[in-house]
């Protein structure tokens, strides 16, 4: 995993782009060096002990990145792009200078760099009390989810005024595994962000609306992905009922859909996480193009009622690369298949 330095921090190159418009730009986000980070955390103890050093430094380097990226104003949060000195839509001249299109500080970043930094149980407190605060109906109703879920008093993705509030399946399950590392115990809002979790499972939302119930990662795969990670290790009441229909509809996908490379390579991790080590053919062609585990989501700046719409768009979004955490999901992979040879032994 090469790591490209831009100025004074170090992080995994990822570019942004949009091939309807033929859009494409280099970007300088610290997520997915984040996610990568994170993962690598969880599993230090399982990684060969030839790769340990390599592990740590990116850690560190992650560490050592996070501070160019924390709330602007001094508080804990953090944001997806660089805030000492602001610098959101890296390398667009019209998006960049727009303040209309700027974002707040987030859940997902702030939750996965809080765990990197290995922030004090205080901290994570604070953190739950940010959120507490942007609970859809305390400043504004959300209105930019399916109907079904609107009620819900679950955590929203946006920290702050700037933005009303969203919710999305994988930046849930995100925040849901921070605070269950800090063995915090949950509140009415943790029990409505597994509900609105639990209800797109049940209702089939992370198949058939997967844009609507996560609107920054857009696609089944990737909330299958998320599901999985957090259940295998925190089997939480409420979502562990769900593992059954989880790991089949994996299985489906592998057996039966047409998949892009990294979508498999996605899958098979996620299926890996449910303790399945089955190794599937693939005989339906895999189409030309790119999966993309990530949005720049442009209906989340959007006014009422254009959101969903936005959101599904293709002219609207842009999706990320980063061939980085592309090894990260192979290296997931293969270090769950060794726990499971270590285990049988």
């Amino acid at each position: 995993m090469r790591i490209q330095e831009k100025g004074k921090y170090r992080l995994h190159p990822s570019k942004r782009e949009n091939r309807y418009i033929s859009y494409s730009r280099d970007d300088h986000t610290l997520f997915f060096s984040a996610v990568i980070a994170s993962r690598l955390m969880r599993f230090r103890n399982d990684i060969p002990q030839t790769c340990i050093d390599k592990a740590d430094k990116i850690i560190r380097e992650v560490q050592q990145a996070s501070g160019y990226f924390k709330n602007k104003y001094g508080g804990i949060t953090y944001n997806f792009w660089k805030t000492h000195p602001v610098n959101q839509f890296p390398g667009d001249r019209f998006l960049s200078k727009s303040t209309n299109f700027h974002i707040p500080d987030d859940a997902d970043d702030t939750a996965l760099l809080l765990f990197i930094n290995e922030a004090s149980a205080e901290t994570i407190d604070d953190f739950k009390k940010l959120l507490n605060e942007n609970i859809p109906g305390k400043k504004r109703n959300i209105r930019n989810t399916l109907p079904a879920l609107s009620k819900l008093k679950a955590y929203s993705t946006w920290i702050g005024n700037r933005m009303p509030p969203e919710f999305d399946f994988c930046v849930m399950a995100n925040v849901l595994f921070v605070f269950s590392e800090y063995n915090i115990p949950f509140s009415k809002h943790d029990s409505a962000s597994v509900k609105f979790m639990q209800e797109c499972i049940e209702k089939d939302y992370i198949r058939t609306k997967p844009h609507r119930i996560s609107p920054q990662y857009k696609s089944e795969t990737a909330c299958l992905y998320h599901f999985s990670f957090l259940v295998s290790k925190y089997p939480i009441q409420g979502l562990i009922e769900w593992q059954p229909k989880i790991k089949s509809r994996i299985k489906e996908k592998l057996q039966k859909e047409w998949l892009y490379p990294l979508e498999v390579i996605i899958l098979e991790a996620a299926l890996a996480y449910h303790g399945d080590f089955s190794e599937y053919e693939k005989n339906i062609p895999i189409p030309d193009g790119t999966f993309y585990f990530f949005y720049a989501n442009m209906g989340s700046v959007a006014p009422n009622p254009f959101q969903a719409a936005i959101s599904k768009s293709p002219l609207l979004n842009f999706g990320y690369i980063c061939p980085s955490l592309e090894m990260l999901f192979r290296l997931e992979k293969e270090i769950l298949h060794a726990k499971r040879v270590i285990t049988n032994k």
